[in-house]
């Protein structure tokens, strides 16, 4: 059975892989072109906006047009609303993949040491936060940072305009899923070879 142990630590690090590309892509949200856009089509990321026209391409970080001099307080609330929703889901997913990390640490130690019973702890231990924090990020930025949101900030407000930032970590939650049940048939093997011992 220990070759069922290889293929969860593949799944941990393509879900550290995932978590990192949720972080930094500015497609979670997008609004195609139509008249409340002006025409231009509008991604959204966790900290930054970008309008596409018919020749370019300009991104802006929320907090930046928050604060420029003379903008509306409508418009400032907005864009406030979204960076904030920006920074609770960035260090949401920030700290799952870290639970993944040490998870996959601890497994490793744990496999090499020939302590196989371990591994389901090793995998437990975190993976029931990583999964609460993968979750719980998306789920607060869409709820409070665009569904929340006024218009001036999110001319359209619809779930079917989500994009793939939004959808990795729930893609890294059935992963976890997958890899924590892997270990746990792993350490149940281990634990009956230890009993028939």
């Amino acid at each position: 059975m220990r070759w069922v142990a290889i293929p969860a630590f593949l799944l941990y690090l393509v879900v550290v892989a995932l978590g990192l590309a949720s972080l930094v892509t500015r497609d979670w949200y997008q609004i195609n072109g139509s008249p409340a856009t002006g025409g231009s089509v509008l991604k959204y990321g966790l900290f930054y906006i970008c309008s596409s026209g018919s020749s370019s391409t300009v991104c802006r970080r929320y907090d930046s047009i928050a604060k420029q001099d003379g903008v509306a307080k409508e418009v400032h609330d907005g864009f406030e609303r979204l960076f904030n929703a920006g920074i609770v889901c960035g260090a949401s997913l920030s700290l799952a993949t870290l639970e993944v990390v040490m998870s996959v640490i601890c497994a490793v130690l744990e496999f090499f040491r020939d302590r196989k019973d371990s591994l389901s702890t090793c995998a437990s231990r975190s993976g029931f936060t990583a999964c609460f924090f993968a979750l719980f990020g998306p789920v607060f930025w869409w709820f409070y940072g665009v569904a929340g949101n006024n218009k001036t900030a999110i001319p359209v407000s619809s779930f079917s305009n989500v994009k793939f930032g939004f959808w990795l970590p729930i893609v890294n939650i059935v992963l976890l899923i997958v890899a924590g049940l892997l270990l746990e048939l792993v350490g149940k093997k281990a634990n009956s070879v230890g009993s028939a011992v």
